[in-house]
């Protein structure tokens, strides 16, 4: 599905959202490993069109900035906001559909199965 785009205004009221698993994948225009990273979210952006709990924003760190409780020091960093708890759980495993996906279904508040191809 789409990948919408995050602002500082914005961010508590779409993270916080009870009803949705949100993910945020925060980056910086100048960050070569954010522009080889980017290619793979929105894959799985397509991947996830079809799970309508989940919700993926990028987050700008060149015209944003994020909470500091976040402690997001190194780039990219992907953080889901489950549903349920709305304490950040940042990813941390290979940046690829897969170990995203896997991430996911571990961690979502709102269990989904069915991937797009």
């Amino acid at each position: 599905g789409p990948i919408y785009t995050l602002v500082s205004d914005e961010f508590e009221s779409k993270t916080l959202d009870s009803t949705r698993d949100v993910m945020v994948h925060f980056s910086t225009r100048w960050c070569g490993f954010c522009t080889v990273f980017l290619p793979v979210y929105e894959s799985l952006g397509r991947g996830t069109q079809n799970v309508r709990t989940l919700v993926l924003y990028n987050f700008d760190l060149s015209e944003n900035d994020p909470d500091p409780a976040l402690n997001v020091t190194s780039f990219p960093t992907v953080m889901l906001f489950p549903a349920h708890n709305k304490t950040a759980i940042t990813f941390g495993g290979e940046r690829s559909v897969g170990a995203i996906t896997d991430f996911l279904k571990a961690h979502v508040s709102l269990k989904f199965d069915q991937m797009s191809d």
